[in-house]
């Protein structure tokens, strides 16, 4: 099953758990971004020690107005954190705005170039909005 045929199922059973709204400020234009976040349940899988490692799956949509940019299947939090979807927002957000030096080149090379000239163009301000959001959750 493919990352779209899993996000259509999930969304045909119900509308996104969490739609978040950020406008972006880029070249004196306001950019709406929006992240449609789905839970897709529990995994459970060996934790490489002696017990088992519970987390909570999400698929995500992000959209730049209308224009698809990510989507994916694969961001999973600590079993428990989906209670707080202000919180697991932040935390993917960080992931889909990593740059080049915030990780491993190896990380862009599946990236569309649609997604890179997104990243270069919006990742940075996203970045910092999300970390600044991060930052007042925890102070």
């Amino acid at each position: 099953m493919t990352v779209s045929d899993t996000l259509n199922q999930a969304m045909r059973m119900e509308v996104p758990n969490y739609v978040w709204h950020c406008e972006s400020l880029t070249f004196d234009t306001v950019l709406p971004h929006r992240l449609h976040l789905f839970n897709l349940g529990v995994n459970a899988a060996p934790s490489g020690g002696s017990g088992w490692n519970a987390k909570e799956r999400f698929g995500y949509r992000l959209f730049l107005g209308d224009v698809l940019v990510f989507e994916g299947t694969d961001f999973f939090t600590p079993l428990g954190m989906g209670t707080d979807m202000q919180r697991v927002v932040l935390e993917l957000m960080s992931f889909l705005t990593l740059r080049p030096g915030d990780t491993d080149d190896d990380y862009f090379a599946n990236y569309t170039d649609a997604q890179i000239d997104w990243r270069d163009c919006y990742a940075e301000d996203l970045s910092a909005e999300v970390s600044a959001q991060l930052d007042r959750m925890t102070s």
